[in-house]
């Protein structure tokens, strides 16, 4: 049996480093201490190292909530494309997504790689109602998963 810790944060393997979550070490691992059945039921599972996660978040006057739902998105460790859909906010959110473009935009001219976050911004002219953002960012994904998630958490 493999030595583990599992805790809230990693799995650890006996050397005690990090193994990446998703991967096939980590879930032999998992497997190794937990056994194949609680695994599934728990839904532990191998993300194919090529696999992309597309994340549409519709935004509409989020400037307060913004950054920390961002955060939390980015905290998850896979592969991921961000796609946020501004419909035409009145409270600030444009100016902070537009912070945001520069801001990946200085990273990546840097040589910093944002290959598990990559974040991609589009502005609605107008208000046009929550359904349509969600279909704008389907229009912009490339990933082969795609999941909603909504801006005020």
């Amino acid at each position: 049996m493999t030595d583990v810790q599992i805790n809230s944060a990693a799995v650890l393997n006996s050397d005690g480093h990090d193994l990446i979550p998703y991967t096939d070490k980590w879930y032999e691992s998992l497997k190794g201490v937990l056994g194949d059945a609680a695994c599934r039921q728990l839904g532990f599972y191998v993300i194919p190292s090529g696999t992309l996660l597309s994340v549409v978040i519709p935004v509409y006057n989020e400037v307060e909530s913004l950054l920390d739902l961002l955060a939390k998105v980015k905290a998850v460790p896979i592969r991921k494309e961000i796609v946020m859909v501004d419909d035409f906010s009145k409270d600030g959110t444009r100016d902070l997504l537009k912070k945001l473009e520069d801001e990946q935009k200085a990273a990546e001219t840097d040589g910093e790689t944002t290959q598990n976050n990559r974040l991609t911004i589009v502005y609605h002219e107008k208000n046009r109602g929550k359904g349509a953002a969600v279909r704008t960012g389907f229009a912009a994904v490339s990933g082969d998963v795609v999941l909603i998630q909504d801006a005020d958490l």
